[in-house]
């Protein structure tokens, strides 16, 4: 009973809920934007969310996987470094989740059976050859976290205006987010011999660069006013968003250890929901 317990809590770490949710609700913003009330055909909403939220099991799995090196560092917790499973039993758990991300994506139509391939071919890609590399894997990651608002949009009837800015912006804060994860992770990646922003450039050029990321974000923010969106959504995003990535950009001119750079971090995790949430109230 309790090896069976241990593995079903490895193949739940190995997907990652909360990424996973954040996918989901991404989803679900694109749903809202082009799909108006309609968004809410709650067939075709839980659908595309199991569709998304598989595939990014899958990928996360499959990172988990490549990432077993330098996690024995950074990491050690998780399922592989810390022992609970085997190499095998991972990659088996990938498989299940893709089975299950394409069976959903089938019942959607082509257009969501090509976005499932796409994001899982892209995500394979990154986890096996350009996550070791400077700014384009970060860039990757970053595309691949704000898709899911344009494929919910593009199931909906096409790919809005509203939509792809939604996602831009989206993408805008998490390219940041994830070069200032390699300035957490810098020794455990130079244990894997990974070569990322942090490992290339140091941790002072990678933090100017995440702040270069965060200013971008609040620039985004700002232009948002075109799409001429409620008092409401600008509450939202202001409080529950731009506020923390504002704090967090101006602390990282001052941040040195590892574990500035880990309260940094956690500091822009509050941004996300806040953030799905408001970016649903554009249109």
């Amino acid at each position: 009973m309790r090896d069976t317990l241990r593995v079903a809590r490895a193949m739940v770490a190995f997907a990652r809920p909360v990424p996973c949710l954040a996918a989901s609700g991404a989803t679900v913003v694109g749903l809202r934007l082009s799909a108006g009330p309609e968004w809410l055909d709650m067939a075709r909403l839980t659908t595309a969310c199991v569709t998304v939220t598989a595939i990014t099991a899958a990928v996360n799995t499959i990172n988990d996987v490549c990432d077993a090196r330098s996690d024995a560092i950074s990491n050690p917790t998780r399922p592989l470094p810390n022992g609970d499973v085997t190499r095998a039993y991972a990659l088996s758990t990938s498989l299940i989740y893709v089975l299950l991300g394409m069976v959903a994506a089938t019942r959607l139509g082509s257009v969501a059976l090509t976005w499932a391939t796409t994001l899982l071919v892209c995500g394979i890609l990154y986890c096996v050859r350009l996550k070791n590399t400077v700014l384009a894997g970060n860039f990757t990651v970053a595309c691949l976290a704000a898709s899911p608002i344009l494929f919910g949009s593009a199931i909906a009837g096409g790919v809005s205006a509203r939509s792809f800015f939604a996602a831009l912006l989206l993408a805008a804060f998490m390219y940041g987010y994830e070069i200032l994860k390699t300035v957490r992770d810098q020794e455990g990646d130079n244990y894997g011999g990974l070569s990322t922003v942090a490992t290339v450039l140091g941790n002072t050029r990678s933090r100017s660069l995440f702040r270069g990321s965060g200013w971008l974000f609040m620039l985004l923010t700002a232009l948002s006013i075109v799409y001429r969106p409620g008092f409401l959504y600008w509450v939202v995003l202001i409080a529950g968003s731009a506020t923390p990535v504002f704090i967090a950009t101006v602390k990282s001119y001052f941040d040195v250890t590892n574990n500035d750079t880990r309260t940094t971090i956690r500091i822009l995790t509050f941004a996300w929901w806040p953030g799905l949430i408001a970016l649903g109230m554009l249109g």
